[in-house]
């Protein structure tokens, strides 16, 4: 069967979306970690949260118990976002499939054809087969054609009617980067465009420095998301909750 697939390996999390023959969306979100999973026994792994991938002869552990991330990289044509890719595709298709993939990049890669290019063939290169294991469950298919697209672009499509005429601007905040850009009747303009590094994970460090500062502890990742996500520490409340605020104005007017 014929599919179309969406997906967005960003540097926290990646997104994947495939519209069905029926008009409904299967959608499926996991993060972007990857670990080489040396051992030969069984894992114990929160199934909704990560998995177990067999590529190419090696073993991996893909999402939230993986710990290896490519977060200081300025483009996503690394390993872990290959796996990524392959594991949210197998994740959305049956074996057999013929797959048409469009993905986004950052506006620093698109704005350069080479590098468009470039980023396509290591992501998925053109007419290729692949064949993966998903926790357990084996898929093998066919990458027809992948499209890259230039990130923070979805909004404008997925709304023509609000941002479809006239011009608009857009700023996209990732993981590690920020891509902002001006969007003329539903085409962006490429001389508006740049990325720079005020992403999701300065925010962290940002709050995580001051948490550490004011309550005087070593805050470990899964504490620190936490506490970003509910808006306070429990540690003291009072205090944890201003100052994650504060940094979260702070990480949007320095986008600018």
């Amino acid at each position: 069967m014929e599919r179309k697939i969406g997906i967005d390996t960003g540097k926290y999390m990646t997104k994947a979306a495939m519209r069905r023959i029926d008009g409904t969306d299967r959608l499926l979100e996991f993060r972007t970690k990857v670990d080489t999973l040396e051992m030969d026994g069984g894992v114990m792994l929160n199934p909704a949260e990560s998995h177990v991938v067999e590529l190419n002869g090696r073993r991996y552990v893909v999402g939230e118990a993986a710990h290896s991330t490519d977060i200081r990289e300025t483009t996503k044509a690394s390993d872990i976002h290959r796996i990524a890719a392959y594991t949210a595709v197998a994740m959305l298709v049956d074996s057999g499939d013929e797959v048409d993939i469009a993905m986004g990049c950052p506006l620093s890669v698109f704005t350069m054809r080479e590098r468009v290019a470039e980023y396509r063939e290591y992501i998925f290169p053109g007419d290729c087969h692949i064949t993966i294991v998903v926790d357990g469950m084996k898929k093998s298919f066919h990458i027809k054609s992948a499209q890259v697209i230039p990130e923070g672009s979805g909004v404008i499509l997925l709304d023509p009617e609000r941002y479809g005429d006239g011009v608009c601007g857009v700023i996209d905040i990732g993981g590690l980067n920020c891509n902002c850009m001006m969007v003329r009747n539903s085409y962006p303009v490429l001389r508006s465009m740049f990325t720079n590094s005020i992403g999701g994970s300065d925010l962290y460090m940002r709050i995580r420095r001051r948490l550490q500062a004011t309550l005087e502890t070593e805050l470990m990742d899964e504490v620190l998301e936490q506490d970003i996500i509910r808006g306070y520490d429990i540690a003291d409340r009072e205090k944890s909750s201003r100052i994650i605020s504060e940094c979260k104005e702070e990480q949007v007017m320095y986008s600018f």
